[in-house]
């Protein structure tokens, strides 16, 4: 048996990428055995294109079963860390794909479900006699719980309590997607989800608000038209053509700013402050109204 080792270790949101990476892959090399290595491996649960999963830093006869004289491909390969990525030239899943050697077929991340799991997650939500249609959004990124707040990631409190409002008087039920320390919205319901939990939720949700985040590549994989708000990241880059993208105005001081401005090589100080009041360069009745 011929291994292809992939290399998914990262935050939650690569996982969801490298199911994209991983599907084409497969297309490739359809006799191949796939085998991943992660630190989310919940993203990878019933993928057919995966032979075995390893959690990592729990890989035990790893060296000695898949590398070791054997005729395995080894794609320990980190796309965030290309020219490419860093100089904003592809989306990330084709960067990913050229350093596979594989072509990209702009496939989207992929989700699988068995029908228990789901019947779980409504169950909890209540939506097994639902009574609202489902909104849910996502305010914080859930990289930094004890942050209560990142200006180029997270939508201002200002602008999220608008949304919450307008979506409640429209009659949604309201699940916010909380970490950490972030503030609570009014109307809504913070519920204690387990990762498959929450992609479930997003699967049966009726209206969708997101950041640049692994919520956004969950909808993107389950094919969920959402509403996305970004600062400093670019939808070219990452985000996915079915989504509505809130972006800064390129010719505002803030996106002449975050135009010249890479996360990646920002200083700490940076990264927590940002000279502009980011809710004044939103508008959310254009939120609203694409939700």
């Amino acid at each position: 048996m011929k291994y292809i080792l992939f290399n998914s270790i990262g935050i939650l949101e690569k996982d969801l990428i490298g199911t994209a990476v991983v599907h084409s892959l497969k297309q490739a090399y359809p006799h191949d055995s796939i085998v991943v290595v992660s630190n989310n491996p919940e993203v990878w649960l019933h993928n057919p294109n995966v032979y075995r999963v390893y959690k990592a830093g729990n890989t035990p006869y790893f060296y000695d079963d898949y590398v070791h004289e054997k005729d395995s491909v080894i794609l320990w390969q980190d796309p965030y860390n290309t020219d490419d990525f860093l100089q904003k030239r592809n989306h990330i899943i084709e960067i990913w794909c050229d350093l596979c050697k594989i072509p990209y077929r702009k496939t989207r991340p992929q989700l699988f479900f068995t029908q228990r799991e789901q019947e779980v997650t409504k169950k909890m939500l209540g939506l097994d006699k639902p009574t609202h249609p489902l909104f849910i959004i996502q305010t914080h990124h859930e990289n930094f719980p004890q942050i209560p707040y990142i200006w180029n990631r997270d939508i201002p409190t200002k602008i999220a309590h608008a949304v919450v409002e307008s979506m409640h008087k429209k009659g949604f039920q309201i699940l916010h997607l909380r970490s950490g320390k972030e503030p609570v919205l009014p109307f809504a319901q913070s519920l204690n989800l387990d990762i498959r939990q929450i992609f479930c939720a997003i699967n049966f949700s009726d209206a969708r608000l997101f950041i640049n985040s692994c919520t956004q590549h969950v909808a993107g994989a389950l094919g969920k038209k959402s509403v996305v708000f970004w600062v400093s990241g670019d939808p070219l880059l990452s985000g996915y053509p079915l989504n509505t993208n809130i972006v800064p105005d390129s010719k505002s001081k803030l996106g002449q700013y975050i135009g010249n401005w890479n996360e990646i090589f920002a200083t700490d100080d940076e990264r927590l402050h940002t000279p502009f009041p980011i809710e004044d360069y939103y508008s959310a009745d254009q939120i609203i109204n694409n939700l």
